[in-house]
């Protein structure tokens, strides 16, 4: 969206969506998920102070890919899980909006 970028289904247990402002995000990191992680619907052990919005994708996240939105506010980054052959473009796509608003 042009404000933002919104997460569906981010809060629990509602499914409400959440509007994350473009200038509200501080920094952009794409992370691999390994084998051994689990990915649940909010906080999760493997990732304190990381909150995936519900995406029914696979909860074995072998394969899988993190865009962590690092906000200026707030002690939780929104972390969306995304395919490795999305991953790049939407992380530059991201990266680019938020630097954007920087200027």
């Amino acid at each position: 969206e042009n404000n933002g970028i919104r997460l569906g289904c981010y809060y629990f247990p509602s499914g409400a969506s959440k509007m994350i402002p473009w200038d509200s995000i501080a920094s952009v990191e794409l992370r691999d998920l390994k084998w051994y992680h689990r990915k649940t619907w909010g906080n999760t052990s493997f990732t304190l102070g990381l909150w995936f919005h519900y995406d029914q994708m696979t909860r074995e996240c072998k394969q899988l890919k993190a865009i962590v939105l690092h906000l200026k506010k707030g002690r939780t980054s929104p972390a969306l899980t995304v395919r490795p052959e999305q991953a790049d473009e939407l992380f530059h796509l991201i990266q680019r909006h938020v630097a954007k608003v920087k200027q």
